[in-house]
């Protein structure tokens, strides 16, 4: 895994240059946040985006395939389509393999700098 494959690099600098392009910084939404209360983290994001707020439709969804999915859902969204709403937060994994923990070690400025202002 690489620092390209994470892509933490990329969004910091996106969002920096989104910021100086706009004057505004775009909305941060940290996914365990997301996970752990969906319809708040769901309305908080599109009053930051100015458009409507509809939880329950944001939220929870039947299960099955969507017109939207493309050709290549059957062979990648499997768990999607299973899913009726969001899933619980993962639980934190130890990292024990020593390139992946230098890797997270070296991604955690970007991280960090994005989380500051994450939508709460």
């Amino acid at each position: 895994m690489s620092e390209e494959d994470i892509g933490i690099t990329r969004q910091r600098a996106l969002f920096e240059e989104i910021s100086a392009i706009t004057g505004k910084r775009p909305p941060v939404v940290d996914a365990g946040e997301v996970l752990a209360n969906p319809a708040t983290m769901m309305s908080k994001l599109c009053v930051a985006l100015d458009v409507p707020v509809e939880v329950p439709a944001m939220t929870a969804w039947p299960a099955g395939s969507r017109d939207s999915d493309g050709v290549w859902a059957s062979h990648w969204y499997h768990a999607v389509e299973a899913s009726t709403g969001f899933g619980k937060p993962m639980d934190s994994r130890k990292l024990e393999d020593q390139s992946a923990i230098e890797l997270s070690n070296r991604m955690q400025e970007h991280y960090q700098a994005l989380y500051r202002y994450r939508l709460t």
